[in-house]
């Protein structure tokens, strides 16, 4: 499996790396445009989120042109392995670019007052606002990780069993059209919960229900791959 996973990074290196500076790219020129806000939203983790969503987009549409399932299930791997690659390439990816954003972050707050004016305001103003005025970071990124793990739920097992360009590319639109609306609600929820039951017993529960919600898709994943038609 973890030889899988090297030989997808070494295939699509050239692939990631492009899709990782023409994100960025495009993620500074809507963060000057101010069209942002109704997308990703801006700071260090939304970048990461914006430059991961377009990685994985960019995998999973190779892998449908290149015909990846045909290749994949001439391996001497199990349903499980194959799968279990794919959750984890996907984690792997998100990780390395939460990382990066959040290293932007922390170098902006340390090199930002000593950017002349003119050039803080093409970079450091737009892209490093607060991540969600009025919430705290903590709901700011719970609400960000329950949205990832519910797309992720649900996003893949659907592309393994019914994967193709088209439908991808549909599935992937319909994300970037509700995202920012589905992020409003999961802070409004995870404000009103933890002042409920505690911040600290709803992340623990949140934290839970995640890991619990991926277990469930991994599972269901590796049934409808053993019953896809190639």
């Amino acid at each position: 499996m973890l030889r899988l996973i090297t030989n997808e990074l070494k295939l699509n290196a050239l692939l990631l790396f492009t899709v990782f500076v023409v994100s960025n790219l495009a993620y500074l020129f809507m963060a000057r445009m101010r069209v942002l806000s109704n997308v990703y939203g801006l700071g260090g983790v939304s970048l990461g989120l914006a430059v991961t969503s377009v990685m994985v987009l960019a995998l999973f549409l190779r892998e449908e042109l290149s015909k990846g399932q045909v290749i994949h299930r001439s391996l001497p791997l199990s349903h499980s392995s194959i799968v279990s690659a794919k959750y984890l390439l996907i984690l792997l990816i998100g990780v390395a670019n939460l990382v990066y954003g959040l290293s932007i972050q922390v170098i902006n707050a340390h090199v930002g007052p000593w950017v002349p004016g003119r050039f803080r305001s093409w970079i450091i103003h737009r892209l490093f606002d607060q991540l969600d005025p009025g919430y705290a970071l903590d709901h700011s990124i719970l609400a960000r990780a329950i949205a990832v793990t519910i797309i992720v739920s649900i996003g893949v097992p659907l592309m393994i069993r019914f994967g193709s360009i088209w439908r991808i590319l549909v599935g992937y639109l319909i994300i970037i059209l509700l995202w920012s609306k589905a992020v409003d609600r999961l802070l409004h929820f995870s404000l009103y919960t933890s002042f409920s039951i505690g911040l600290s017993r709803w992340t623990f529960f949140a934290i839970g229900l995640m890991i619990m919600s991926l277990g469930i898709s991994y599972r269901l994943s590796v049934w409808l791959y053993g019953r896809r038609e190639l």
